[in-house]
């Protein structure tokens, strides 16, 4: 490998890996609207370690449990729209609270899977145009 090829080969190989995760979110955010329900409990509330220079990057923690077919399960995934990170931590942590009952949204075909907040943000589509970009720059990179 030349070296010259290198950068569009990163570029194509991360833009790849974030178009495929973030597309995976947009994917399982627009069908979350649609999963059944189960009452759940909040098991514990906490934001992630930070410090003021670190405040944009701060996510909730929302720990729940919830039970489906007779088996307990426990997440911590809040959405799969980006809702309880960096500024809006804050306003997440404040909808919830230690013991309190609440509406969990499951996948039927893998119960495991759940959240507390359905639907799409636009931050789904915004992370899925940066993935997007990121690979079309390594694609160009490799062009040239």
């Amino acid at each position: 490998m030349t070296p010259t090829l290198a950068p569009g080969l990163a570029a194509t190989a991360f833009g790849a890996y974030l178009t495929v995760t973030f597309g995976g979110d947009l994917y399982f955010a627009r069908r979350s609207k649609h999963w059944p329900t189960v009452e759940g409990r909040v098991r514990g509330c906490d934001v992630s370690p930070m410090t003021a220079e670190r405040a944009a990057r701060a996510s909730a923690i929302i720990e729940y449990e919830y039970q489906v077919g007779g088996v307990r399960y426990t997440s911590r995934r809040i959405d799969y729209g980006g809702r309880g990170f960096g500024q809006d931590a804050g306003n997440v942590l404040a909808r919830y609270s230690e013991g309190e009952a609440v509406e969990v949204r499951y996948d039927p075909s893998e119960p495991k899977r759940a959240i507390l907040m359905p639907g799409t943000t636009p931050g789904n589509f915004g992370r899925l145009l940066f993935g997007l970009t990121i690979l079309a720059v390594g694609f160009l990179l490799l062009a040239s």
